[in-house]
Parts: structure tokens; sequence; C-alpha cells
């Protein structure tokens, strides 16, 4: 795997305001067993102490710093520009990746010319590195073997993007070429998905069966605070929405893959509804529980269906009365919580109450 017979990988590390995870991710970078290789860390405006420690690795590694932040995207579409690499890695400045991702991953493309993406599987941990979940593949995405784009799609409107692990992507230069960019500016954080998609159309896709990455979910990530904040329906739709109008989706979605993608759909805008209760907006709540099908929200066994049709009952009852600053504070602690400020039981959520209350003040809405 070390001859200059084999491909030469351009691993990208975007970073922004990283120093607190940069030095474990660029180490466990460093470590990889295979050398034909360059690693791009590419610095997006970071004010912290990045730069500081990207002056450590100079002689390792090729270090970019922009004046000004681009987005997250826009930063990794200019490292796929920058790549010398036939294959392109995109690995993330919060993660550690274990020392033969790089090479299993080449392999498989060895293995399988054809393929334009590989895929690893993920350790998922918390700030101080410590697993309390691993990502395991449902049958139709298992074996290792490259799996053509009806199967992706028809997983996708399933299960939702739970296993193509974007820190764990390696890409076919020539497949990035051919199917452009990343469209930050329209897809935002889930542009990801909307890239995936575009590659499984073009070329299959492998997800390799070995937990390779330790994924690191923090607080401040910005698909964290996403997911947590949000009053409108997750973007994840909208891009499914199209690829089901333009990529010839519908032609190949499964009837039981469209309906678990409606559950998906209904479970959405339940949660929209419950932050929108939060916020003090009962009228958006109603609006959003206008959207919610019952019938498809159980037609699906992919989403817990009575746990999520019972806070949708339970917000219907709370729309009809006046706004509780207490029911919204369960619903904070219960749903919204950061893991690490989930304990306390009552006298937490009485606490969030008084920090809800004080915030509505009167822009609550009727």
């Amino acid at each position: 795997m070390n001859t200059s017979t084999q491909p030469f990988v351009s691993i990208i590390v975007p970073v922004y305001n990283g120093e607190r995870f940069l030095r474990a991710s660029l180490e466990s970078v460093l470590a990889q067993d295979y050398r034909r290789r360059e690693i791009l860390l590419l610095d997006d405006g970071s004010t912290d102490g990045t730069a500081g420690i990207a002056r450590d690795y100079l002689d390792r590694i090729t270090y970019i710093r922009r004046p000004q932040n681009l987005g997250q995207f826009a930063n990794v579409n200019d490292g796929i520009a920058r790549a010398r690499g036939s294959l392109i890695a995109i690995f993330h400045a919060d993660d550690i990746y274990d020392p033969h991702i790089v090479s299993r991953q080449v392999a498989a493309f060895v293995a399988h010319p054809r393929v334009g993406a590989v895929f690893a599987l993920d350790v998922l941990v918390d700030e101080e590195n410590r697993e309390y979940a691993r990502l395991e593949l449902p049958v139709e995405l298992s074996g290792g073997q490259p799996l053509p784009f009806a199967t992706i799609f028809n997983a996708l409107l399933t299960y939702k993007n739970r296993h193509l692990v974007t820190p764990s992507a390696m890409v076919l230069a020539s497949t990035y070429r051919e199917v452009g960019d990343f469209d930050g500016a329209r897809w935002q954080v889930s542009s990801d998905l909307d890239m995936w998609i575009r590659v499984a159309r073009h070329r299959d896709l492998i997800i390799l069966e070995e937990h390779l990455i330790r994924y690191r979910h923090t607080e401040s990530q910005a698909s964290r605070s996403y997911q947590r904040m949000r009053t409108e329906p997750e973007l994840h739709f909208a891009i499914l929405d199209h690829h089901l109008r333009a990529s010839g989706g519908a032609q190949i979605a499964q009837p039981a893959a469209l309906r678990a993608h409606e559950a998906h759909r209904a479970e959405d805008w339940t949660f929209v509804a419950m932050r929108r209760y939060v916020l003090g907006q009962v009228s958006a709540t109603r609006a959003a529980l206008d959207n919610v099908s019952l019938r498809k929200l159980v037609a699906s066994r992919v989403i817990q269906r009575a746990r999520v049709a019972t806070l949708a009952l339970v917000l219907a009852g709370a729309c009809r009365l006046p706004w509780s600053s207490f029911l919204a504070a369960l619903f904070t602690y219960r749903w919204q919580l950061p893991r690490s400020q989930a304990r306390g039981g009552l006298r937490k959520i009485l606490e969030l109450r008084g920090e809800i209350r004080s915030r509505a003040g009167t822009r609550t809405k009727p």
C-alpha cells in the first residue's frame, strides 16, 4: 500500500475555531499507515488558537489560512479544488481516525475501480472521547460491496442519512469534478446529503463494515445546534423531495420507503410544533400540527410511532388552552436539553420554567 503504484490521497481537514480537539485529530490523521498522501488543513478564518496549533505541524501538513470565514462547504470546495490526489478524503478537525482508515478505503477503490465513494462506520463519542453508541448497518447496506443508486436512495428514504458518515468520506477526485461542488448556498448544513445523492446517482458507493472513526458530538457543532433550535422542517426533506423529482428517484422509490419518508416527515413536523410551543408561538404550533398526519405517522415502523403520536396529541390539546410555561419547560427538559444538562428532574424543570417565562414575557402570542 505504500509503493508508488498506489493512488495518491488528499486528506482535507476543514477547521473553524477548532483549538480544543484539533491536535488530537491531526495526530490521528498523521498516524495513518498509508503514506502516499497529502494533508491540507483549511482554516476558515479561526479567531482562537487554531493557527498556533497548525504551526506545530507545518513540516507535515499544508496549512491554508483564510482572513475571513467562507462557511463550511465553501471551505471544503476550495480544498477539493486544491487537492492533488486522485482520491480525496474529507476528515473533520474534532474527530479521531483509526490508523487504517485510509488504507482500508484505498483498498476498496483498488478492488472496485468503478466505485465513486467509500465510507466507514463510526463510533459516537462525547466531548471527553467516551463512547456511547456505534453505527450499525441495516441488512440492505451491509456486506461491504458496491451499492447502486436505487439501494442508497431507498435507504435514505427509509432511515434518513444515518449511514453515509461525511467525515469518513473518500471520493474519486474525478467524481467530484463530474458532479460539481457542495451546494452550501442552497442546502446549508445539509449540503453533504445532496452531494452523496449526486455521487450515488453517478457511481456506486461502498460502506465498509468497520468502525474506523470516533465521531465526536459536541454541543457547539453546527449540525447539533441546527437540529436543537430549528422551528422549520429539516432540510433533509427538501433535498429528498428534490431528488425524487429531479434524479429519477420517483421511479426507483419503493412503496415502503416512501411510507417511511412520510412518517419521518410527520415526526419532524411534530418536533417543529414542540419547539414553536416552547417559544410561546401557539398559533405557529397549530400551523405545524396541521402538517402532521397521524395516518402517515403510524404507517411505518422506522419511527417510534407511539411516542411521537402521543407528543402530537398532547401538543394539540395544549393549543386549546392558554400557553403553559411549565409545559414548555417540560418539553425543553425532555427533548431539547443537551445530554450533559438533562439532570435534576422537577427542580431543573422549574428552573427552566423561570427562564422560559422571563424570555417569553409579552412576546407570547395566542
